[in-house]
């Protein structure tokens, strides 16, 4: 079997991905380093999932209504596949905070930098001012919650 990272070592490496990106291994600091106070970053948590769970039905919504019937380049295999993977990875996200995983910090900062690029497409394409908003929306909440405010 192999072994596990020490405490504050990049965990990508225990599962073969190779080094995280810096980014991403910000989030890998000690807890007992953080200096949030608990009560606001349980209610930033709160409002994480909760924009995650909007972004996801309002992403799914729109590429299985909206898309579907505008055809032409709302139904780009690469646009829906955006979408759908934008719903799928907030969803994660939302699943990985309600059940207090503290891998949550490196799904959420996935999310955020999906969200924002879902965000730029439907702007690109027009007519889908809810889900851009939902999901630059969502990008910053997964961006405070995961520790990359700075990556904007």
């Amino acid at each position: 079997m192999g072994s596990f990272p020490e405490s504050g070592s990049d965990p990508s490496h225990a599962i073969g991905l190779g080094p995280m990106p810096k980014r991403h291994r910000r989030a890998t600091m000690a807890p007992e380093m953080k200096t949030t106070d608990t009560r606001d970053s349980t209610a930033a948590l709160e409002r994480c999932i909760e924009h995650c769970s909007t972004c996801h039905d309002v992403c799914l919504r729109m590429a299985s209504g909206h898309c579907l019937e505008r055809g032409g380049e709302h139904v780009r295999p690469a646009h829906v596949t955006l979408m759908l993977d934008c719903a799928d990875i907030c969803r994660t996200a939302a699943d990985f905070m309600v059940r207090g995983s503290p891998r949550h910090v490196f799904v959420c900062s996935l999310c955020a930098d999906v969200c924002e690029s879902c965000a730029q497409d439907c702007e690109r394409l027009g007519d889908m001012q809810a889900c851009v908003d939902a999901c630059r929306a969502c990008a910053d909440s997964c961006r405070e919650t995961s520790g990359d405010r700075d990556t904007e």
